[in-house]
């Protein structure tokens, strides 16, 4: 316990140590309790709201690059894979059609 709260003197100490005048008096920011971008930004923790990829590319004009999955990503695969599954679809429906009978 006593680690914990030591490590959490350290953090409100470097906080108040970059934030400064920016920070709103009268909050204890070491509860450890997690606020939404707006309360940050009315607390002080932050500069504005945004994502990393606007930060860098308003600060630096570098164009950030998406590298989640896409369909144009996997290029022909994505044919290949379609047409695997609806010969698949019309082997099972034709099987599962004269059963039903």
């Amino acid at each position: 316990m006593q680690l914990v709260q030591q490590g959490g003197r350290l953090f409100v100490d470097e906080l108040k140590q970059a934030r400064g005048s920016r920070l709103k008096s009268g909050v204890d920011y070491g509860t450890g309790e997690v606020w939404s971008g707006e309360e940050a930004l009315s607390l002080g923790l932050v500069d504005q709201i945004g994502t990393l990829d606007e930060i860098i590319t308003a600060n630096w004009g570098v164009k950030s690059y998406d590298f989640g999955p896409s369909p144009e990503g996997f290029g022909s695969l994505t044919s290949i894979f379609q047409g695997f599954s609806q010969s698949l679809s019309e082997s099972i429906a034709a099987r599962l059609v004269p059963q039903m009978r």
